[in-house]
């Protein structure tokens, strides 16, 4: 496939049998692990990646590790900077 930002969030289409709030919930609560993989895979270290979107540490440490769910702003702007692949 092509190259763009929707890696990160996943495939909502496989998540058949479930309701659409259900599938995005469950989309969602991968997103740190791919984010963290995605940055480790680039080089990236945590400090660089919060400056390059404008945020705290904290708070992209806390996305990372599933204690916060990103915002559709925050998914594109990770997309625009890291350039995920998507699936």
């Amino acid at each position: 496939m092509g190259r763009g930002r929707w890696a990160l969030v996943g495939s909502v289409r496989n998540l058949r049998g479930s309701s659409p709030q259900e599938a995005i919930q469950q989309s969602l609560a991968g997103v740190g692990a791919r984010l963290r993989n995605l940055r480790r895979e680039q080089g990236h270290a945590l400090e660089e990646v919060a400056d390059l979107v404008g945020m705290s540490l904290s708070t992209l440490s806390r996305l990372e590790s599933g204690k916060r769910k990103p915002s559709l702003e925050l998914l594109l702007l990770f997309g625009e900077h890291l350039r995920a692949a998507t699936r």
